[in-house]
């Protein structure tokens, strides 16, 4: 069995570890707690938070608007970590710390900071489809018997059409060529 899963308690006169899986969400198994209520409403809330669509959404807000001035005090040096929002904290893919000469000829090292965060605009994109404010169009070149029998096959499967059709004929787009 996987470490992970299974119970974490310890026998009182063996000292060995249970060899029984720990209940779902939780670290203990019913032996050892995992039956009682306030284990049990613990373990739910962990699964529900695990698998909560809305977790996913606040996750990508968190990123999307992370600011990194958040992480500078006042004179413009980097705080100490511990200090961050925890947001912002979230929103760090790495932190490179170098040690360089950036004065010539002082013989001081100095600290280089260099901190990355997550992609923004992907997160921003997934926001902006999540709310409906970003459609993606498909344009699609194709004669007028291809697009009647896909529409007509859409109306079939959902009594209605799901996607927006505009047929252009020849004499419209050479128009639109030529101005």
């Amino acid at each position: 069995m996987d470490d992970a899963r299974r119970c974490t308690a310890k026998s009182s006169w063996s000292k060995q570890r249970c060899k029984k899986a720990a209940i779902l969400g939780g670290t203990v198994c019913h032996t050892h707690g995992g039956g009682a209520p306030q284990v049990q409403r613990k373990a739910k809330e962990r699964l529900e938070d695990l698998i909560d669509p809305d977790r996913a959404l606040r996750e990508a807000a968190k990123l999307a608007y992370s600011n990194i001035q958040d992480v500078l005090d006042e004179h413009g040096n980097v705080r100490p970590i511990k200090e961050w929002p925890r947001e912002l904290a979230a929103a760090v893919s790495s932190i490179d710390i170098t040690k360089k000469n950036l004065t010539a000829g002082d013989g001081k090292q100095e600290d280089v900071i260099r901190i990355r965060l997550w992609d923004k605009p992907s997160n921003l994109t997934l926001l902006f489809k999540h709310l409906n404010l970003l459609t993606e169009r498909l344009h699609l070149s194709a004669d007028k018997e291809i697009l009647d029998r896909l529409m007509s096959a859409r109306q079939r499967l959902t009594d209605q059409p799901a996607i927006e059709v505009e047929i252009v004929s020849e004499d419209d787009k050479e128009r639109a060529l030529s101005s």
